[in-house]
């Protein structure tokens, strides 16, 4: 089940169609440099220059793609790639664990106060974007309505 879970994680679907591989490197470029050339380096043995020309770009675009699940870059861009499937498995271990104690207390002989498993990379980045989201609907909300930051 956890193989099949994030088997499709590293294809297309992290970064979008074929027609958009030189615009999101382009991007990825800008804004995470120091990431793409450590993943250039360790993976295709390439030094990236400072100023790259057109043909680098459609070149690398092409081989940004293909980085594996393990760079740095896959691993930024998609939160379920952080963990290993050895510490997905972990992690389902330690909460069966807490399960079966759990079952032993009285507590969950009644079945309250269940252990909550541990949140994953996904979980907790989905949570920073609600967090984030909410935070940015506040400011905007605020700003329709006059209010200042600190109240009324």
């Amino acid at each position: 089940m956890l193989r099949r879970g994030l088997a499709g994680l590293h294809g297309r679907d992290r970064r979008g169609g074929g027609g958009k591989k030189l615009t999101s490197f382009a991007r990825d470029w800008l804004d995470n440099r120091a990431d793409v050339v450590a993943d250039f380096r360790q993976y295709y043995g390439i030094d990236l220059p400072v100023e790259p020309t057109d043909d680098d770009c459609s070149r690398w675009s092409l081989l940004w793609y293909a980085l594996p699940r393990e760079s740095r870059t896959a691993r930024r861009q998609t939160p379920e790639l952080r963990w290993s499937e050895g510490e997905y498995m972990l992690a389902m271990a330690v909460h069966a664990l807490e399960v079966i104690a759990w079952q032993r207390t009285k507590d969950g002989q009644r079945g309250r106060n269940k252990p909550h498993p541990l949140k994953t990379p996904a979980e907790r980045a989905e949570a920073q974007q609600h967090r984030d989201n909410a935070l940015a609907a506040r400011e905007d909300i605020d700003g329709i309505l006059g209010m200042h930051e600190g109240g009324a």
